[in-house]
């Protein structure tokens, strides 16, 4: 389930709730956004080669550009 937050400069925030009768994509698209909140690029990987056969390649395509901003990210923040 999906509640709106909040919406702010082209970002929307969504409060992603786990219901017992969550469908397969419900739960990646939860498991996905506490992967973000805790800044794990690792747990998104591992989630989209745990789904990649069970779900939509759409969603796994949204999981994979979030991965890659993320790592990405976290090279940019790296000092050499």
């Amino acid at each position: 389930m999906f509640k709106v937050l909040k919406i702010e400069k082209n970002y929307l925030f969504l409060n992603i709730i786990k219901m017992d009768n969550d469908s397969r994509e419900d739960l990646f698209l939860y498991e996905i956004d506490l992967a973000i909140e805790n800044h794990s690029p690792e747990k998104i990987y591992k989630l989209i080669k745990e789904y990649e056969k069970k779900i939509s390649k759409g969603l796994i395509d949204i999981a994979y550009r979030v991965y890659r901003e993320m790592v990405t990210d976290k090279l940019l923040d790296m000092e050499l």
